[in-house]
């Protein structure tokens, strides 16, 4: 019946009377519970400040610049940029070639 109602979205007949059985033992919470592991060390508050500020003093710098001055990975980097601060790199602007240098200047300012 889960199936007909959810699609691919039900959970397993496994996790179904997982989690029955643990409702049936006195369990009221239905989030999962704290996994053993590593913590990240890498996006804490303090590097996304350091990466938030680099990045409004220099809109052009990479993120291989930005991973470098704060001492963290390219990929932790990318994951401030996408995930936390909600960021992406946008492509140049296309400017037509009649326009003289400072035409140029001001379309590719604005």
């Amino acid at each position: 019946m889960l199936t007909a109602t959810f699609g691919e979205s039900t959970l397993s007949k496994k996790n179904v009377y997982k989690w029955y059985k643990l409702f049936t033992e006195g369990r009221e919470d239905v989030n999962d519970d704290a996994r053993p592991g590593r913590p990240s060390t890498s996006t804490t508050d303090d590097n996304i400040e350091a990466v938030k500020k680099i990045v409004m003093e220099n809109h052009r710098i990479t993120i291989r610049e930005v991973a470098e001055d704060v001492g963290i990975s390219v990929g932790s980097c990318h994951a401030i940029f996408s995930g936390v601060l909600g960021m992406q790199r946008v492509a140049a602007k296309f400017v037509p070639k009649l326009l003289n240098f400072d035409q140029k200047h001001v379309v590719a300012c604005s």
